[in-house]
């Protein structure tokens, strides 16, 4: 579809193929320390010994909240 007046211009900020192929093997590290960092997470929280709280909660519940 062309406009009358108005000029098609060309971006000056076009990414050339070796740009692409840089920024591809960026992506590719930084999925991979993502990826990585999840599984050894996941490792540490399967195979850790996390001890669960041992003393005791008391609380008094108002007879009002039970209905009769």
């Amino acid at each position: 579809m062309v406009f009358e007046g108005v000029e098609r211009h060309k971006c000056s900020a076009a990414w050339s193929p070796a740009q692409m192929v840089m920024m591809g093997k960026v992506l590719l590290v930084v999925a991979l320390i993502l990826v990585v960092g999840l599984l050894g997470a996941g490792a540490y929280l399967a195979f850790v010994d996390i001890p669960a709280p041992t003393h005791p909660v008391e609380k008094v519940l108002p007879d009002a909240r039970f209905p009769k």
